[in-house]
């Protein structure tokens, strides 16, 4: 019966933990929207002020209680699985299914590629009508980042040059890509791109090296047996 009562209990946290990052998920869309209407609002002073008053009451109740370690609770040791990089990446800027200010960017991997969608709003713009350059420079970032996992040789970024090679525009859809070029050692080089309607608005390539050992206390990937699993 001890066994019985422990195994519910473990059903109940689970179906518990399920849903609060189920609610998760639903709260950072929801915030996304908020910020991408702050930027865009064009309602007068009063709406402005009650949407102001909503705004602090949400941020006092989310505030009244933190996660020691916002990383390990949303990740754990999960498994790194590149057919859901948002999902082994929740609080990542660019990506992550659970960081509201990451803009919406769809990656997959085929055949140790990335490639993927975005459509930026005015959240991120830099000149009138164009995409943040720095934006464009975390997207390629993490893309090409992404595509060195794919390729069985993980490894954080020790070097990234990007080309702008014509501006990136808001509101449309843009696809992205990124490959390895090639790999010495702990090192791998990996190339990738933005385009805009199919045409090249930037890309970058960059060197991406294997710690000796794996970071603690922050996002990382640990590479080994042909596996990979993300550590902390």
């Amino acid at each position: 019966m001890a066994g019985r009562a422990t195994n519910d209990r473990e059903a109940d946290v689970d179906e518990l933990e399920g849903r609060r990052f189920g609610d998760l998920a639903r709260l950072t869309e929801a915030v996304r929207r908020v910020i991408e209407a702050t930027a865009t609002t064009g309602v007068d002073a009063v709406d402005l002020a009650l949407a102001a008053e909503g705004a602090e009451v949400i941020a006092d109740r989310l505030e009244a209680r933190q996660d020691a370690d916002p990383w390990a609770t949303r990740t754990g040791a999960r498994t790194v699985d590149l057919s859901d990089p948002a999902g082994f990446l929740p609080l990542n800027p660019v990506i992550g299914r659970l960081n509201p200010i990451a803009p919406p960017v769809e990656l997959e991997v085929v055949d140790r590629e990335v490639r993927g969608r975005a459509r930026l709003g005015t959240a991120y713009v830099g000149p009138p009508g164009r995409v943040h350059g720095g934006w464009v420079a975390a997207i390629l970032d993490q893309v090409l980042g992404l595509a060195s996992v794919a390729a069985g040789h993980p490894g954080m970024t020790a070097s990234l040059t990007v080309h702008m090679r014509r501006a990136t525009p808001l509101h449309s859809d843009l696809t992205v890509e990124a490959r390895q070029l090639s790999v010495d050692g702990r090192r791998s080089t990996v190339w990738g791109a933005i385009f805009a309607d199919g045409v090249l608005t930037a890309e970058a390539e960059g060197v991406f090296v294997l710690p000796r050992q794996p970071h603690v206390g922050g996002a990382g990937v640990e590479s080994g047996s042909g596996s990979s699993r993300a550590v902390n």
